[in-house]
């Protein structure tokens, strides 16, 4: 494990983790949950720049894992640009970590997917409790589209304060691009195999 983005990863949240039920995000229609996202996963990592690949890879590995492959380029650039954005909102303007008091200890960036194989929802949890900006950059300027990147990739996106986090969640709603499909290797025709490919 790198010592740089200090990794905590698993099914368990940490302390100020988030909670597996936010009500905050696509998952949450009216008062009642709609999507029970048999498949989730979290990666806590410190607020630091080596925070972003760290995730990137993971999201990349991860939609591997669910057999979203075909998935993996779109969600890991959004989940590039939110982890980006988050560590942004984490540091000061020296891009230093920006810890809330003297005794606090290396500020965090939470990510969570979540899928139910028709969508995957990306969630990016920080500290900051300051509203994501969308930018207009100018032509030649080299960052400030990432959230109309995240708007160009998602069906939908947003952020929220969550109760007893102190923090925002911003997230994104992507529709996985291919179905279930069967079809038989090649050497196989002619025999009763069918191969699952979500």
């Amino acid at each position: 494990m790198s010592r740089k983005a200090d990794v905590v990863h698993g099914t368990s949240h940490a302390f100020w983790g988030p909670e597996p039920r936010s009500d905050v995000g696509p998952s949450m229609r009216g008062s009642q949950l709609t999507t029970p996202w048999p498949m989730t996963d979290t990666l806590t990592l410190g607020a630091l720049p080596t925070a972003v690949g760290s995730a990137r890879v993971h999201a990349c590995v991860l939609v591997s894992e669910w057999a979203m492959a075909d998935m993996a380029e779109n969600v890991t650039l959004i989940v590039s640009e939110l982890v980006t954005n988050a560590v942004l909102a984490s540091t000061d303007v020296d891009g230093r970590p920006e810890y809330a008091n003297a005794s606090a200890g290396l500020p965090i960036v939470h990510l969570r997917l979540s899928s139910d194989h028709e969508w995957i929802v990306i969630e990016v949890w920080d500290l900051s409790p300051h509203a994501p900006e969308a930018k207009q950059p100018e032509p030649d300027a080299e960052n400030g589209r990432g959230l109309v990147l995240v708007e160009a990739l998602s069906q939908q996106w947003g952020w929220g304060r969550v109760p007893g986090w102190p923090g925002k969640v911003v997230w994104a709603e992507l529709r996985v691009q291919s179905r279930a499909v069967f079809s038989k290797p090649p050497g196989l025709a002619g025999r009763d195999l069918a191969v699952w490919r979500w």
